[in-house]
Order: structure tokens, then sequence, then C-alpha cells
């Protein structure tokens, strides 16, 4: 019997055109995917975030989950246990926080490259290292920067607590500090698309570009999964409702019945994620807060079947799936909910452009 290794499959999946990936059936791509592929790591090493984003469970729940940060003894020992399980993993320090919160960001990121693990990192970039250029130096494996406008009457809707003129300072100061380390990072800006923020796409976008950084932009969603499940129940607090509807383009109702269609489609968070909290808790998967809910015990504690186990059977997961809403969170990957999303999105910004007329 022929048996492969993740690593060999890896080195084969680069070299195989697009073109004959297409050719495979999709249950056969999610096999291999959760048997060849390490997953990726998500580990918040803060509990908290700089701001209170009401598209964000740290903007839009009012039972938050326990502040502090990771102590980074505790994460060199979880890295050595990702390190037998997971090989060659990518470790993304971000979940619901920003890690440039943690004053040992660099030692942090210094940690998963020793152990030949690549980096990914997510802010608001409301804030930096202090030392820059020591950052730049360690060359993390991608930086995402997370907004919604150009200008600050725009941004601060959906980015509460925010200033975009430090943030577009702060990306000058990036990268000139990536530029003159001579590094291989990559940086891309993500614009979350709301009805109200459009017209400020291409000034941020062109910004973007001029300094270096790739740029992409995509239909705000709201979350965490919970959030959306308690919203579409009917239970959502007003003020999460005024958000939601004055706000966003992508209508949760309605693209949620869209998801249901897809809801025999299955979930790879159990198979391609796994997601730690700041005090070393398994979550249940990236989409979901309340860590008094979904924490399935000590990532340390814990042999790698027993938190595998607990990753494919918790009762949550069940009602997940028969609302589709696996497939709402992760419809930007997804070829055949994309465009129908898309549709939703244009149709709303068309009514509420005729509305405000």
């Amino acid at each position: 019997m022929l048996i492969f290794s993740k690593k060999f499959f890896k080195k084969i999946s680069s070299v195989v055109p697009n073109r004959f990936k297409e050719l495979v059936p999709k249950h056969v791509k999610n096999f291999l995917r959760g048997k060849y592929i390490s997953r990726t790591v998500i580990i918040d090493i803060v509990g908290t975030c700089n701001l209170k984003c009401p598209s964000c469970p740290n903007g839009n729940v009012e039972k938050r989950n326990p502040v502090g940060m990771m102590n980074l003894g505790i994460f060199n020992k979880m890295l050595d246990k990702v390190a037998l399980e997971h090989p060659g993993t990518t470790v993304a320090i971000y979940n619901w926080t920003d890690q440039f919160l943690h004053p040992q960001i660099i030692e942090f990121i210094k940690a998963i490259h020793k152990r030949g693990f690549k980096s990914r990192l997510s802010s608001n970039l409301n804030l930096l290292p202090v030392n820059l250029k020591e950052f730049a130096e360690t060359n993390p494996g991608g930086i995402t920067i997370s907004l919604s406008g150009f200008t600050q009457k725009v941004y601060e809707i959906a980015h509460k607590g925010g200033d975009i003129e430090i943030i577009k300072e702060n990306m000058r100061k990036l990268s000139m500090a990536l530029r003159e380390a001579n590094v291989s990072t990559s940086v891309n800006v993500y614009y979350h698309k709301y009805k109200h923020n459009l017209d400020e796409v291409k000034l941020m976008e062109d910004f973007a570009k001029s300094l270096g950084f790739g740029f992409g932009a995509d239909w705000a969603y709201f979350m965490p999964i919970e959030g959306v499940k308690r919203y579409i129940d009917g239970n959502a607090p007003e003020e999460d409702v005024k958000f939601i509807e004055t706000n966003l383009a992508l209508d949760i109702k309605k693209a949620v019945e869209v998801a249901k269609a897809f809801k025999d489609e299955p979930c790879l968070f159990p198979s391609t994620l796994l997601t730690i909290d700041w005090r070393g808790q398994v979550q249940l998967c990236c989409g979901v807060y309340d860590s008094s809910l979904f924490s399935l015990g000590s990532y340390l504690d814990m042999p790698w079947e027993i938190i595998e186990s607990r990753l494919k059977n918790h009762p949550f997961c069940n009602e997940c799936k028969k609302n589709g809403l696996h497939t709402y969170i992760s419809w930007s990957s997804n070829e055949k909910i994309r465009p129908i999303y898309k549709k939703i999105a244009e149709e709303s910004i068309k009514n509420n452009n005729t509305k405000n007329k």
C-alpha cells in the first residue's frame, strides 16, 4: 500500500496545473485536504481588541470572553506540540483580536519561524509594534490589513474606535520598514464592503497599491455564527438589528436561505483549521465566539485524537449545518454561492439607492 506524507502531497499539489485540479470531484478534494494537508493553526495571543466593530463579536456581544495575554512560554510549548501533530503548518496569531496589542509580538513571530512554520497576521493597523524595524526583519509570512473606508466619516461607521488617518500613516510606515528590511512579507488590504462605503473602494485600492500592497474587497458579513443564528431567529439585540439592516449589503436572511440549499456540503473547519484562544483552550472553530459554550479543553493537556473527536462531534455543529451557517461564513471560497451573494448585495444596494433618492 502506498502511503503519502503531508509534505509529499503538498509538494505534488503545488506543481499540478489548476485546470487538472478543477477536474477532481469536490468530495475527493475534501478527503485529501483532511488527510494530507496540515491544518492552519489559529492562536489568539491576546484576549481583546482595540476596536468595537459592530459586525464583530468584540463590538456586538455583551457577554465578553475572558481578557488577557498569552504567556510566551506556554506558546512555545504549544508550538512544540503543533510541530508533532501538524508539521509544516501555518500559524495565524489572530482570530477575534489584534496581535499587535501584545508587547512581545516579535518574540511570538520568531518562535513560529524557529520551528519552520509560516506565520500569518491580521490587523486593523490602528497601532504598530514599538520596534517596527525589528518586526519587519522577522519577515512575517503575510499580513492582512482590514478596513472599511478611506475617510474617517465613512470608516468609523463599521470600525468603531479606529482612526483611518492613523491607519494610512501606519501603512506608509509599514511599507517603508518592509522595503528597508528587504524581506518577502506579503501585505494585503482587505476592504469590507457595506452599503455606505462603496464610493471609497477605489481610493483605498489606489493608496494601497501605491505602497506595494495587494488589495481585495468583498461584502461584509455579520459574525459570530451564534450571533447570526440569533438574528435569523429574531432574538438579536435591537442595536445589532439596526446596524445589520442599515449597513449590510449582503442581506443575512436572504444569504442564509441560499446557504440552506448547500447545507449538506461538508464543513471543512474541523479538518482544515485548529483554533486556540489566548488561554490555550481549543475552540470549536474560528467562527464561534462564546468560550463558555465552545471551549473543548486545554490544547496541551489533550491528545490529538481527543481534540479531533471533539471538533467533529460537538452538538452545535448539527444546529449550524441544519441552517447552512457553515457555508454562509465560508461563502467567499464557494464558487456556487459567491455569484448568488453578489447578486443579493447588488440588489440590496440598488434598492437602497432608490429609497434614498
